[in-house]
């Protein structure tokens, strides 16, 4: 394996945090996939896309990842940690996620599994914004 996968998966939070469509793009396999809370694959790249990322900037404004704790074994990593944000409505989020990122022998994260209570689009939704 090229890369750690703990740091691996740092860069590419704060890479979503920054809102960094092409830092994303760089972490990720071709073929990366993200399931949500067990839901169906939708290939990560869409977390990459300019109408997605502004997008997640609209609904929960500028967030960002508090209390990050990791575990690793192996090629992945389980990280829980908090997304804070107060959305342009001034709602504030507060939630608890949970995430399950598998890095490939290349350093490259190929799968995101994430679980939270925290209401972001949809798979439908975010095919949607991409046309």
């Amino acid at each position: 394996m090229s890369a750690e996968p703990a740091i691996v998966c740092r860069h590419f939070f704060d890479a979503l945090e920054a809102r960094d469509g092409e830092r994303i793009r760089s972490l990720i396999a071709p073929d990366a996939v993200l399931s949500r809370n067990g839901g169906p694959e939708v290939p990560l790249a869409i977390l990459s896309n300019r109408k997605i990322l502004a997008s997640m900037e609209r609904s929960m404004g500028r967030h960002r990842y508090e209390d990050v704790r990791q575990i690793v074994q192996g090629h992945r990593v389980a990280e829980q940690h908090r997304i804070r944000s107060t959305a342009p409505d001034g709602t504030e989020i507060d939630a608890d996620v949970c995430v399950v990122v598998t890095v490939d022998d290349g350093g490259l994260i190929a799968r995101v599994d994430e679980y939270s209570d925290l209401h972001l689009p949809s798979s439908s939704e975010s095919a949607h914004d991409l046309r």
